[in-house]
Parts: structure tokens; sequence; C-alpha cells
């Protein structure tokens, strides 16, 4: 829960083209690590199964036992970032939450056509910084809210550019089940999450893409297991978003794999991934599209509460589209 880095095609196609075309996570996007995640799963209680894994790999390694209590205490339950405000499969403990502060920049001066050729375009730049607050209300239900700063600056040869507010997402996550799946300690869950547009009337062409609300109707999918007698977890989300005003709406799709490598170290891979569903409508919107976006990152615990991740992300694959690069930076408190 960056809209992490991922984006959405019409914000950043609208902007890149200057006439509207859709454009994370998406990819929501993104949001940022904890415990050993990055898409916002539950930090605690932690799994008995997960722990007992980790506590029988740091004893194969020749740690001690107040080195193993340390690491699993750090390591907690995993909770995984993605593009926006949207969290990980696990909910929290009532009164237990976090708080996700993420900034990311992307730029773009290419963009793959309709049969996805690439090819030079107009370029942009965008700056997005979000702050996400989880709290878990119920030990099945956590409360989302994820307020948006968002820059954004078009090339020539019609240079616009916006500043001011972006998104704020007002939702919530229910757990349907939690239990052992094939892998093991496993959950599912469904989200709800409004988005709000803190555009207002803005003429500028840079806002096309933020000025409409959208609801997103997610299902989500959470494991933990042992990968390579490393602890990590399994984060799949699939979501319909349902936009309104002249966009499409989109099918999207998000993966978050996180193995911790070192006590307080973890590798995170993630994928944001969206097809429209269809052409909107009005000139802005007048072609389908999809894009697929793979980030790569590293988060470090700097204590048990607190962990910063690092970042870089970019476009793999699309279809009108733009091909964006960029990186992004998080923290996360969890109280």
């Amino acid at each position: 829960m960056a809209r992490t880095l991922a984006g959405k095609w019409r914000a950043d196609g609208a902007a890149w083209r200057g006439l509207g075309r859709p454009g994370a996570r998406a990819g929501r996007r993104a949001p940022v690590p904890a415990g050993i995640s990055a898409s916002g799963t539950e930090p605690r209680p932690k799994p008995p199964v997960f722990a007992g894994c980790l506590a029988r790999a740091l004893r194969a390694n020749g740690w001690t036992a107040p080195g193993i209590a340390l690491a699993i205490g750090l390591v907690g339950t995993p909770a995984v970032m993605s593009q926006t405000a949207h969290a990980g499969a696990w909910t929290y403990e009532a009164g237990t939450g976090q708080a996700i502060l993420q900034g990311s920049a992307v730029t773009s001066a290419n963009a793959f056509g309709p049969s996805s050729e690439l090819f030079a375009s107009r370029s942009f730049d965008k700056v997005e910084a979000t702050l996400t607050f989880e709290y878990g209300l119920t030990d099945w239900l956590t409360l989302i809210a994820a307020p948006q700063l968002l820059y954004v600056d078009l090339g020539p040869p019609w240079p616009s550019s916006y500043a001011g507010p972006g998104y704020t997402d007002l939702g919530a996550r229910a757990r349907l089940w939690q239990g052992d799946g094939p892998l093991g300690a496993a959950v599912v869950s469904a989200q709800i999450v409004a988005r709000l547009p803190g555009t207002g009337d803005s003429a500028s062409a840079a806002a096309v893409g933020y000025q409409d609300a959208e609801l997103d109707l997610r299902l989500l999918f959470g494991t933990s297991f042992m990968l390579w007698q490393k602890p990590a977890y399994l984060d799949l989300q699939i979501a319909q978003r349902q936009r309104f005003g002249d966009p499409p709406d989109e099918l999207r799709f998000d993966a978050t794999l996180g193995v911790r490598v070192a006590p307080r170290w973890q590798v995170l891979v993630q994928s944001f991934n969206v097809i429209s569903e269809g052409a909107g409508e009005g000139p802005d919107f007048s072609a389908s599209y999809e894009y697929y976006k793979l980030q790569l990152s590293g988060a470090y615990d700097l204590s048990a509460a607190l962990t910063v991740q690092v970042g870089i992300i970019g476009t793999v694959f699309a279809r009108n589209a733009p091909q964006e690069t960029g990186a992004v930076a998080s923290a996360l408190y969890r109280f």
C-alpha cells in the first residue's frame, strides 16, 4: 500500500500524453515493508508455523536461544507492501497497526504503442508521497486510511504541471479464513477501498487521471513458508477497480515474494499488473490499455517497530502505456 510506485495508466498515461490515457499498485501499489514483507501484512501475532520454521533454521546455523528470540521478534508476521494503500492479506490484532510513509519518483520518455512497440513519446515526471495508516478495529477487521501528495510534470510540446493533493484512500480489510495452506500458515481476506480525488477542478493536463473517484474491490491471499532454508512469504491480490467518469474500469493483479535473507534484512520481488476493461469515454480514454511492472527492493529492520525500504521499479511490458522507471523509499512503524 506504495499507490506504490506502480501508479495507474490513466493518471500516468493521461499525463504522459497530455490527453488523458489512463495511468500504483499499481500497484498499489507498493506499499512498504514490515516484518518480513512489503505490502502490509500483519506484523503480529506471529504464526506458530512461521516462527517455528525460523527458529529451526536459525538453530541449524548455530544461533543461541537469545539470538533466536530476538530474530523471531524482529521478523513478526509477513507484512507486504503494495502499490498504494493496499496492504497484504493479514489483518491486525485489535488495537495494533502500522503507519507507512512512502515516497516514489518515476520518469518516462518512451511509450508502448497499440502493438506494444516501443517509441519515443512525450516525457513526464511524477513524484508521490503517501502516508498510510492501518489499524486493527478487531482481530479480523483492519481499517485503512491513506492521504497522498502528488507532483506531475509534462514535457513538450505542451508543458504542464500539477502539484497538490492526489487520491485519499479510505477502506477496510476483513479476514475471511486463516489456517494451514499448502505451503504453510495462510490467510484469505477481502478488502474494499474508496479512492477520493484531491485535484478539485484543476484544468491542468497533468491532473488528468486523478480527477474521478474510484472503488477498489480486492481479494487477497497470503502464506508464509521456508524457501532455500530462509523464512519467506507470498502475497497474491486480485482486484476489480471501478472508475467513475470517463476512464474504463480495470482488472488488477499484484504479487509479492519476500525472503528474509538475514535476521534484519529481507529482499522483495513485486509485480503490479493492470488490464483495462475496454476503452473509456471521451477523447482522453479512447483506447484500451494494459501494463506490467516489476519492483525489486530491500528492507532493513532498524528495530522491532521500525523498518525502512529502498527499491527500483519499471514497466517491463505494456500496450498503449508509458514505459516508466523510478525509485521508491519507505519507512514503516508498527504499534
